[in-house]
């Protein structure tokens, strides 16, 4: 399981939703080596088609030469029509991106969780991180009492 740590850092998500990727043979296994980045990816729709640009998916370890392997290329998810056609008018009206946030493995087969969000501005971070900091002071005065 890899996860994008910086999204929820530089992003508000309103929706989440969990979608199978196309992939090559060796790439399903660079991804179970977890050879994958998608710190830098994001999601686009185009033609009612949700693509991945931008992840990185390394060769595969145990395969010597591929030729013209691209490792960014960009891939096809997996999603319903009804879908799609509800995140491209959201993403359009309400000005959203849709940023990859995990890619796991369900029943075998490799899912990619992507989110419907905005970005952060800067005071939106710094509120976040004061909060977070308030809940550890009251978790460590809840323990320290006990």
């Amino acid at each position: 399981m890899t996860t994008n740590r910086k999204a929820n850092y530089n992003y508000s998500f309103d929706e989440t939703i969990e979608a199978g990727i196309v992939l090559k043979g060796s790439e399903i296994k660079s991804i179970r080596e977890s050879k994958i980045d998608i710190s830098n990816a994001f999601c686009r729709i185009q033609n009612d088609e949700v693509w991945l640009h931008n992840a990185h998916i390394s060769p595969y370890s145990n395969i010597d030469f591929q030729p013209d392997y691209n490792p960014t290329r960009s891939r096809k998810l997996l999603l319903n029509k009804r879908e799609i056609l509800k995140w491209d008018l959201e993403a359009k009206r309400k000005n959203l991106i849709i940023i990859p946030l995990k890619i796991f493995f369900k029943k075998g087969r490799a899912k990619i969780n992507i989110g419907l969000g905005k970005s952060k501005k800067n005071f939106d971070k710094r509120h976040d991180i004061k909060k977070r900091e308030q809940l550890r002071d009251i978790d460590r005065t809840r323990k320290a009492n006990k």
